[in-house]
């Protein structure tokens, strides 16, 4: 999954949360929310923080499925304690997907602004990445040297998914949304073996499972069988 950076109004998004007898509580996003997976890690920050009336007797997580009919993410937010409910304002709905629910989980119906989930898995394929360091100087030996060091250097994925007309649609209107420069989260996983998911490893912050990035060149090219190859690089350092 991919999940872009856009110049949508993100700020304008709020939300109740109820938990119990107490009163509901409102969340509106810091104002360096810009994209779907940042939105959703503070929403689920501030659901769990100790200042929240239910502290200690709820949690909250998300999560994401692939949305085959747009190939957007589905997100969903879940209270792995029990029920709550949850009322959005409609910008919050129009750009996460999530609208009034009670439940123990609120699960979107409509795909997140700026994410791009391809194919049946929704994963975005990752080739062997590599570490540079930025700046010039010659890496040699012999004479200056490039400063820095190599292994602590922010690592750089390429990646090439061979996908449908859907999919590379639905990539293009996203880029279009998205910001200047380029950046937003990426899932660090490589393709699905069997039902798991395989985390690119190597990487200071993998065990995290999601990565910060500037997004940089992507390319599209025809491929037989009425496929395409889609190529994009990213830099694990966003600008």
């Amino acid at each position: 999954m991919l999940a872009l950076e856009t110049r949508s109004n993100w700020a304008g998004m709020m939300a109740s949360v109820k938990v119990g007898t107490p009163v509901a509580e409102v969340w509106t996003p810091p104002a360096t929310v810009a994209d779907a997976v940042s939105a959703m890690n503070a929403l689920v920050a501030w659901c769990n923080d100790a200042g929240r009336s239910w502290y200690g007797t709820a949690g909250f997580v998300w999560s994401w499925t692939n949305d085959k009919a747009t190939r957007g993410a589905l997100l969903a937010l879940h209270d792995v304690s029990g029920s709550f409910i949850f009322t959005a304002a409609g910008t919050t709905t129009a750009l996460l997907g999530l609208a009034t629910h009670t439940g123990v989980v609120v699960q979107a119906t409509t795909p997140a602004d700026g994410t791009w989930c391809p194919g049946t898995s929704g994963r975005v394929p990752l080739g062997a990445g590599q570490r540079w360091l930025r700046g010039a100087g010659d890496g040699s030996g012999a004479g200056s040297i490039r400063p820095g060091v190599s292994a602590l250097a922010a690592p750089a994925w390429r990646s090439k998914t061979t996908c449908h007309a859907l999919d590379v649609a639905r990539l293009q209107v996203e880029l279009a949304a998205s910001s200047h420069p380029r950046r937003g989260w990426l899932r660090l996983s490589t393709v699905a073996i069997g039902a798991s998911e395989q985390y690119v490893d190597g990487d200071p912050d993998f065990s995290a499972r999601w990565r910060r990035v500037a997004v940089g060149k992507v390319a599209t090219a025809a491929a037989p069988a009425g496929l395409y190859n889609v190529t994009a690089d990213f830099a694990g350092d966003a600008v």
